[in-house]
């Protein structure tokens, strides 16, 4: 994300080196076991991570900003 007043703190940083960790190990397990990479494809899709967070925050009540997450998502789909 850009933006002078962005700042990704350790913390996010840290997740998302553990989130590629995870994804490349599903990848290899994938591969070992002669499974496609659905699930690891659908991991690694950013746009599909925030679509479930926003659904989460959604389901959590915290309906504000995330009221029409499902027509950003389309468009980025193409739908």
């Amino acid at each position: 994300m850009d933006g002078t007043y962005y700042c990704e703190d350790e913390a996010n940083l840290q997740r998302l080196v553990e989130r590629r960790k995870y994804i490349e190990l599903d990848r290899q397990a994938e591969t070992a076991r002669g499974f496609d990479s659905s699930l690891s494809a659908t991991l690694e899709d950013e746009d599909v991570q925030h679509f479930a967070h926003a659904i989460w925050l959604y389901e959590d009540g915290r309906i504000g900003f995330y009221y029409d997450v499902l027509g950003a998502f389309e468009e980025s789909r193409n739908f």
